[in-house]
């Protein structure tokens, strides 16, 4: 993007205590859940993470959800409005989108990772140079790129989009979109599930076992590093979901209309 300003640095925290002792360096924090709706905090765990923000701002990432989890959101977004107006919601629900147009029209809709569908797979950089120009140049952008689509966004309010570092490099072009973009480092996404794969992992003659079962939030215990089999970097599974390691930034940062930086001190769980 050209005409880009300095890049931005936010944190990830996971409580209060984290927010209140994040680095002055990072002028945002982002606090939340984006992969399960049983992961999202309390009205009062919400309200002391903004309450321990010191003049920050604040960024609430929400997963994907069903319509209970929707109603749980609209607890938490009145609590976020009150404790800190303006602030930031990424979206990875469509339903969270027209909530927020809606009711919210004070918070700041944010399209989030789990949206935009761009390839996340770590093969692809081994991969890439079996690849011919024209297919690399593919799988190095997404539906972003598509000027009807960054047209709608805009239309629904959405100035900002969120994105993973992923291996094969990334190639939008949002210089005249008017979207910005957040870079997420060193844990990005690779696919995700409704079905836990950490639930009841601790349980004897259950290890393997796949399914619905009831919640112990095992995932905030537990984290499984997964055999490479190909892929260039480390892989890890959390809960429902699995991830990948890459803290190596894209040397065209301000090309692609990044100019945030969400640092993850874990995985984030």
């Amino acid at each position: 993007m050209s005409g880009a300003g300095p890049l931005e640095l936010a944190l990830y925290v996971s409580s209060a205590g984290e927010a209140s002792k994040a680095e002055a360096g990072h002028s945002r924090l982002y606090y939340g859940h984006e992969f399960c709706e049983r992961l999202l905090p309390s009205r009062a765990e919400l309200r002391a993470v903004c309450a321990a923000a010191s003049g920050r701002g604040i960024t609430f990432v929400t997963p994907y959800v069903t319509e209970r989890g929707l109603g749980r959101l609209r607890g938490l977004l009145e609590a976020l409005g009150e404790a800190h107006p303006g602030a930031e919601v990424v979206f990875n629900d469509w339903g969270t989108l027209r909530l927020l147009e809606t009711e919210f029209s004070g918070l700041r809709p944010i399209l989030g990772r789990l949206l935009h569908k761009m390839k996340r797979g770590p093969r692809l950089a081994a991969l890439a140079d079996a690849f011919g120009d024209e297919t690399a140049a593919y799988f190095r952008t997404c539906s972003l790129d598509v000027p009807l689509y960054q047209r709608f966004l805009r239309s629904k309010g959405v100035e900002r989009v969120e994105l993973d570092n992923v291996l094969q490099g990334i190639a939008l072009d949002l210089g005249t979109s008017g979207l910005r973009a957040s870079l997420y480092t060193p844990y990005g996404y690779i696919a995700t599930t409704r079905l836990c794969l950490a639930a009841s992992c601790d349980q004897h003659g259950m290890e393997d076992e796949v399914g619905v079962f009831g919640c112990r939030k095992e995932c905030r215990r537990f984290t499984f590093e997964i055999a490479q089999h190909g892929s260039p970097v480390k892989q890890y599974r959390k809960g429902n979901t699995v991830f990948f390691e890459n803290a190596r930034l894209p040397a065209n940062l301000a090309g692609s209309g990044i100019d945030r930086i969400v640092n993850e001190p874990r995985i984030p769980f």
